[in-house]
């Protein structure tokens, strides 16, 4: 059985490793807290510089291209227009055409 004398004697002898432990802990808390600070710090600084001076830039670009970028926007959209329209064209030819050759066997086999 563990007397209180030698509970004290264990405790005594990892005392220098429980120091140099908590030490070592308390170090990478403390690397981590500011590396996450630092991360904050530069997410902040470089949010703020985008907002400033390369948002204005781009919207300035993009005023810049609007005349082509409306005229490409409606080339595309009138393009898929198209092809939906066509698309929906031969769907239907298709479906009559389908709707045609069953009739037509039909008659053939219950009209001799």
């Amino acid at each position: 059985m563990l007397t209180e004398e030698d509970a004290k004697k264990l405790i005594a002898a990892a005392l220098p490793e429980i120091q140099k432990t908590l030490i070592a802990d308390v170090k990478q808390e403390i690397v981590r807290q500011l590396n996450y600070s630092m991360a904050t710090v530069i997410r902040y600084a470089v949010d703020e510089f985008m907002k400033e001076h390369i948002v204005p830039e781009i919207k300035a670009q993009l005023l810049d291209s609007k005349a082509g970028i409306l005229k490409a926007t409606c080339d595309a959209a009138s393009e898929i227009s198209g092809l939906i329209q066509k698309a929906v064209v031969e769907q239907v030819a298709e479906k009559l055409s389908d709707k045609y050759s069953r009739q037509g066997i039909l008659k053939v086999l219950f009209n001799g």
